[in-house]
């Protein structure tokens, strides 16, 4: 399964709204068996609850909006991929050949 990496902020220090967005997302990704329905889909997250989802990342966003109250650049927005497909970045260089 692919993990979630944090951008590299070069310094600059996290918002709280940054850290607020990616525990979300790092629930998301570790709970990606228990939200099987939302196989690659987007979905949209707050307080560790699904409040939008759909194959339209930008309704999704406008959806959770609507839901929860907040900015759109305030809700957290991810795809939850099944866990058992293999991510070309998840296999090693030995796998490949030249």
């Amino acid at each position: 399964m692919a993990t979630v990496e944090k951008p590299d902020t070069a310094g600059i220090p996290w918002t709280e709204r940054d850290r607020r967005i990616w525990a979300e997302i790092d629930w998301a990704e570790q709970n990606a068996r228990a939200l099987s329905a939302y196989y690659g889909q987007w979905v949209a997250i707050h307080d560790r609850k699904i409040v939008a989802h759909g194959d339209d990342r930008d309704q999704v966003l406008r959806d959770a909006a609507k839901a929860t109250g907040l900015c759109e650049d305030d809700v957290a927005v991810w795809t939850i991929a099944d866990p058992d497909e293999i991510f070309l970045a998840d296999l090693s260089p030995d796998h490949y050949e030249f």
